[in-house]
């Protein structure tokens, strides 16, 4: 499984954010997330016939509501949630209207799908078949079939709950958390996308440009576990940093830290992975500002640790 997050920066003023989605050659950024998911999923464009089928999850960024406790992220080993929920950006159009993330990326999820939709019959294929020839200098194609899926088809204000409803962000939580009745843990969005078994995950998020930016399309890749494994075993002496530097991460691995390397950042980003914790930029000392949780053991999929795990943890161990 492949996870893109793909996200939209909106153009900003010095006083507002206005969003400003380009329209040129009718351009819909509905249709350039389609087309990107597609140049990601190998062998799409070229298969034998019956036309496979590849499943991709669509997942509009946030949808629950803005609270101000904790309640997302949840802990077993310390029995509580860890990070507040993240309700996404507001932002304002060229015409003042207050415009929330959360419904933007909703809308261009739904956008996406029905585009992804077409691929189901003949007649529909014809329909994608023109709508790729726009950013493609191919002329055919060969027919695929394409399942595409939402972690979420609403957001928390089509409910009708109040904030103050102990449970009105359950349906959104990207971790998995306990049932407040029965204390039975239940599926948050990450293990329901791990249910489906998809080829490609699409994130879909917007986010400021910046002011006299137009905006456009980013695209952040995620490493997998394998790859977190390989940075342990490096920071364990198991291997050296070369396996790193020669790995397809190299060089794009996202620096938060001014000054620090790729390594060094790999290198705190992997223990935050398998301990929750960061680590200094020399790898010697756990930095406690925050407790981030062992994310990894947060949802449901083959890389999760047995049951009782939480009871042998060593949070200084690697």
């Amino acid at each position: 499984m492949l996870l893109l997050i793909a996200i939209l920066p909106i153009s900003t003023t010095e006083s507002n954010v206005t969003v400003r989605p380009e329209r040129k050659r009718g351009f819909f950024p509905g249709k350039w997330v389609t087309v990107c998911l597609l140049l990601l999923l190998p062998g799409l464009l070229y298969c034998d016939p019956p036309a496979p089928q590849y499943t991709v999850v669509l997942d509009p960024g946030h949808g629950g509501a803005p609270l101000r406790r904790p309640d997302d992220k949840w802990d077993v080993v310390t029995g509580k949630y860890l990070s507040y929920y993240a309700p996404g950006m507001t932002a304002r159009d060229e015409n003042g209207r207050l415009l929330h993330e959360h419904l933007v990326t909703l809308d261009l999820a739904r956008a996406v799908k029905q585009y992804l939709d077409w691929t189901h019959s003949d007649q529909g294929w014809r329909k994608f078949s023109e709508l790729l020839n726009e950013f493609s200098d191919q002329n055919t194609y060969e027919r695929i079939v394409i399942d595409a899926r939402m972690s979420r088809k609403d957001s928390w204000n089509h409910r009708f709950r109040s904030t103050e409803h102990p449970e009105v962000n359950a349906p959104y939580r990207l971790y998995d958390f306990p049932d407040p009745e029965s204390g039975k843990m239940r599926n948050g969005r990450i293990s329901f996308i791990n249910r489906l078994q998809p080829h490609l995950v699409v994130s879909l998020h917007t986010n400021p440009a910046g002011a006299g930016h137009d905006g456009g399309m980013a695209a952040v890749l995620s490493p997998g576990y394998e790859t977190f494994e390989m940075i342990r075993r490096i920071h364990l002496n198991d291997k050296p940093v070369s396996f790193f530097q020669q790995s397809p991460w190299y060089g794009k691995w996202l620096v938060t830290d001014p000054g620090w390397s790729q390594y060094e950042a790999a290198r705190a980003d992997t223990w935050v992975y398998f301990n929750g914790w960061r680590t200094n930029r020399s790898g010697t000392a756990i930095d406690r500002n925050k407790n981030r949780g062992i994310r990894y053991n947060m949802f449901n999929w083959r890389y999760r640790d047995p049951p009782g795990w939480e009871k042998l943890y060593d949070e200084s161990e690697p």
